[in-house]
């Protein structure tokens, strides 16, 4: 739908924002596969790091979302029922 496409472009933009290491270590884990330790290896950091990088992510992406969602609601989107 036009939504999940709208839905979809906003969360890569997200993504893309992200600054270059957050968002190696978040599309390594999320979309690669790749454990913590995998990660820490390839970017030369340790593990903590990137437990640090992928929550520091994690908190910019629901920060973008909800920012999202605010937006949403000011000025509904046909078929965001029920959200």
């Amino acid at each position: 739908t036009t939504v999940a496409r709208a839905e979809a472009r906003s969360s890569l933009n997200a993504i893309r924002q992200l600054p270059d290491r957050q968002r190696r270590a978040f599309v390594m884990n999320r979309f690669e596969g790749k454990s913590y330790p995998e990660i820490a290896k390839i970017l030369n950091v340790s593990v903590s790091s990137i437990e640090k990088y992928i929550m520091s992510a994690l908190a910019a992406l629901r920060a973008a979302a909800d920012e999202d969602d605010k937006i949403s609601n000011i000025v509904p989107l046909a078929g965001r029922r029920g959200r």
